[in-house]
């Protein structure tokens, strides 16, 4: 008797377990089934994992999963489907959309090469433009899987629609219903009207407008500039960089009308060298040229309008037409809107072109800027002028529908 009760006990203790085990593989089969799966038209399944923010490390395992798989019997264990963990080293404000390839090879996507792009819409039908990164990987689970990265998204919202598209084309694909792992009460802006105007020392700048432009698959704004120059020294200063953010966090080409107010940041710089005076240059004469050796050794420093500047070496890069030479030169205390703007003249007397300028920023908050310039044909010795270019911040609260549209 007591041998008949141990079996019924054993059996209905198996066919418990196993009704957690169905419990948890058929609704996660459920998930993919609806608005999680997208078919493509060459017969493709694309399927939809989740979200995660920033390089918050992301699991489609779930809490009571691993309940069950520490109770359960390693052959019962063995049913479940095994949790995906990925993790994406995006930037701790933007959004990681992960995805996987059902029925195909993985597609390989790359920040310049990816055939998709994703963009999420908000409750109104606004979507963000994609302004992100793409990636493929196969983290420990040995399932390719796809990120990418979005910067604005419908922060208010508990969860949205993310659209997949065709990168070439802009057409849509599908659609995925995301979880909102931002979602949180954000404060609330407050517009002024347009036009508006403010002085930051020798410049007055208006904001006068804005306009929405489409121009192919690009979604933009531009806005529309004012600028006066008090001190003749900027007569021909230009704004550049402008940027659009929200309340949310969101920084784009173009955010949602829905937002009460958009903040638009922009900075006014001068470009020519001789709108500049001596406080802000670092003149360096009779610069060797580097010829047969790799690398010629500078390591002259100066304080020039309240940064640090170093320049380290003049290096060349060969190649059977000559070669590029490239100035390393470090800067610290640049504001980030500020920049270096680099003067070179040869020993006779020319201008030597700048090919191409940038930096890395450095663990003690310096910046390491490698400019590449072109060939010194037959040179000697080169005079260099770093030029440290403080730009003059403006920003301005405005009203989304105070935006008109152009026709495409």
């Amino acid at each position: 008797m007591a041998s008949k009760k141990r079996y019924l006990i054993g059996t209905m203790v198996v066919l418990l377990l196993l009704g957690i085990v169905a419990g948890l593989v058929i609704p996660r089969a459920g998930r993919a089934t609806g608005r999680r799966l997208v078919t493509l038209v060459d017969g493709r399944v694309v399927e939809f994992l989740g979200t995660s923010m920033g390089d918050t490390p992301f699991t489609t395992d779930t809490k009571w999963e691993r309940v069950v798989r520490r109770v359960l019997p390693t052959f019962m264990g063995n049913w479940m489907p095994a949790p995906i963990v990925a993790h994406f080293d995006g930037a701790s404000n933007s959004l990681s959309v992960y995805v996987k390839f059902k029925n195909s090879p993985v597609i390989a996507v790359s920040a310049n090469g990816s055939p998709f792009i994703v963009e999420a819409e908000d409750t109104s039908g606004f979507r963000y433009p994609w302004e992100g990164t793409a990636a493929t990987f196969y983290p420990a689970s040995g399932v390719g899987v796809s990120c990418f990265t979005v910067r604005a998204f419908p922060r208010r919202q508990p969860d949205f629609l993310v659209y997949l598209l065709d990168a070439r084309t802009g057409s849509d694909l599908g659609q995925f219903r995301a979880r909102n792992p931002a979602f949180h009460e954000y404060p609330v802006w407050h517009p002024t009207p347009l036009p508006l105007a403010q002085t930051n020392g020798p410049v007055s700048l208006t904001l006068a407008g804005l306009v929405k432009h489409a121009t192919g698959k690009s979604r933009f704004l531009v806005p529309q500039w004012g600028l006066e120059a008090i001190d003749p020294v900027w007569s021909n200063a230009e704004v550049v960089a402008p940027t659009i953010q929200d309340a949310t966090g969101n920084e784009g080409q173009l955010l949602s009308p829905s937002e009460p107010a958009w903040r638009i940041r922009a900075s006014v710089w001068r470009r020519q060298p001789d709108e500049f005076s001596a406080e802000e240059k670092f003149v360096l004469t009779n610069v060797a040229i580097p010829a047969k050796v790799r690398s010629v050794a500078i390591n002259q420093s100066a304080e020039r309008a309240g940064v640090h500047l170093e320049v380290v070496s003049l290096e060349l890069f060969s190649r059977p037409d000559g070669g590029n030479h490239c100035l390393i030169v470090s800067a610290r205390n640049l504001a980030p809107k500020d920049d270096l703007q680099f003067q070179i003249v040869n020993d006779r007397g020319q201008t030597i072109k700048v090919i191409h300028s940038d930096y890395a920023p450095q663990p003690d908050g310096a910046r390491m800027y490698r400019t590449t310039l072109e060939r010194f044909n037959g040179a000697k010795t080169v005079t260099m002028e770093i030029i440290v270019n403080r730009s003059l911040p403006f920003e301005f609260l405005v009203n989304p529908k105070d935006a008109r549209t152009t026709d495409p």
